[in-house]
């Protein structure tokens, strides 16, 4: 395939192709095999490549098809999905391919699933789906953060197959939940304990998740989170497990410090999310052996986000008390002399408006408090205002 290669005439046909399919879901069948047939052409860009492999997904994912009309699409795309998931476009692995083809593979396990059990025979359908999901497993670890998510999303599809479900009734196997319920005990290619214990291992990985991954923005924890969510809901028999884990699931333990507002609403998702999930088991079953401890486990990490955001506060309050505790003196000690200056500076003003003096009486008595001028000098005795003049007046010639 040509990397660079457009082919003008390709994509009209290919817009069309997708508007009719959608339009009526019953022309998939009719459409996929055109279009599954231009990924043989040495001509074939990347694009068209990109385009291909979202179609198979969206078709398979379609919610208007029954598991029945999604069969035949999904065994005529195994031969194209498991191509593109282990040599990739031209030997390159381009991101949006991997995530379509593993999204596909998602809607396509189930799929091919119940058609193995009911056909045994047909055991190269099976080693074809089971190479792609060996692929999609050996490299879970090392996918890039969005291919993760949906490798994430494709494990839980297959511990959701491969888990026990509801009895199956051997009188309407067409309506039977697609599980490991369905398979016989003497399967020629499915063998239950195998099975099972493939899905408790992966199972385990996911559950893995919520230990191990840094949180970061939390992408992969919240992929998690949301397929336990389905799990949780679809399988009741690996409900406590699952809830073990989720109570040794501390988000905050993660996130690091200092908290910034990214970290914030990731933390506050996570809270949201959890408490979604469990408060819907708590709906659906209000006597569920476990409620009180989710009830528990929800209020401890609803305390815990709450004090871990208030001490963060606290800190970054930290240094601008300081730095005022640090000015308070200073401000104090200018806000004392400003004071002094303005009083100095109003008696000054009311100074320079009092009249001129007329008597010396007045003269003797300029300065405050002007309580001087109701003394009556008259009643001193002569000797004693004798003795008073010299002292005066040597002490106002000397100033």
């Amino acid at each position: 395939m040509g990397s660079n290669l457009i082919n003008p005439s390709t994509m009209p046909f290919l817009s069309e192709a997708r508007t009719a399919a959608l339009s009526d879901p019953n022309l998939y069948p009719k459409v996929l095999g055109p279009i599954l047939g231009i990924l043989d052409q040495h001509n074939t860009s990347l694009e068209i490549v990109r385009w291909v492999a979202d179609f198979i997904a969206e078709a398979l994912s379609s919610p208007t098809l029954t598991p029945d009309d999604k069969q035949p699409l999904a065994l005529a795309v195994l031969p194209t999905l498991q191509r593109l998931i282990e040599n990739g476009v031209d030997g390159v692995h381009d991101v949006e391919v991997q995530k379509s083809v593993i999204q596909a593979s998602s809607s396509a396990y189930p799929v091919v699933f119940r058609h193995v059990v009911t056909k045994p025979c047909d055991s190269s359908v099976w080693q074809t789906m089971a190479a792609i999901k060996s692929t999609i497993l050996r490299h879970l670890d090392s996918y890039p953060p969005g291919v993760r998510v949906c490798a994430i999303k494709f494990v839980q599809r297959v511990v959701q197959t491969q888990s026990p479900g509801l009895p199956a009734d051997p009188r309407r196997p067409e309506q039977n939940e697609i599980s490991l319920s369905i398979v016989p005990r003497d399967h020629a290619l499915l063998k239950s304990d195998h099975l099972e214990a493939e899905m408790s291992g992966l199972l385990d990985r996911l559950l893995g998740i919520l230990q191990d991954e840094p949180m970061e923005d939390g992408l992969l924890v919240f992929a998690a989170l949301n397929s336990l969510g389905t799990l949780v809901k679809s399988r009741p028999t690996i409900t406590p497990k699952v809830f073990q884990a989720l109570f040794m699931f501390n988000p905050l333990k993660y996130v690091s410090t200092p908290l910034t507002t990214k970290s914030k609403i990731v933390v506050r998702s996570l809270e949201r999310t959890i408490r979604a999930l469990m408060v819907g088991v708590m709906k659906r079953n209000p006597n569920h052996p476990l409620g009180g401890r989710m009830q528990v486990y929800l209020e401890r990490l609803h305390h815990a986000r709450q004090a871990m955001f208030e001490e963060a506060s606290r800190k970054r309050l930290a240094p601008s008390d300081v730095q005022d505790n640090s000015e308070a003196p200073k401000r104090q000690k200018m806000d004392t002399e400003a004071q002094r200056i303005a009083i100095s500076t109003s008696q000054h003003e009311v100074d320079a408006k009092r009249p001129l003096p007329s008597s010396y009486a007045d003269l003797f008595n300029l300065a405050d408090p002007p309580q001087g001028a109701m003394f009556d000098v008259q009643s001193l005795a002569r000797d004693t205002v004798v003795k008073l003049i010299v002292p005066l007046l040597t002490s106002r010639f000397s100033d």
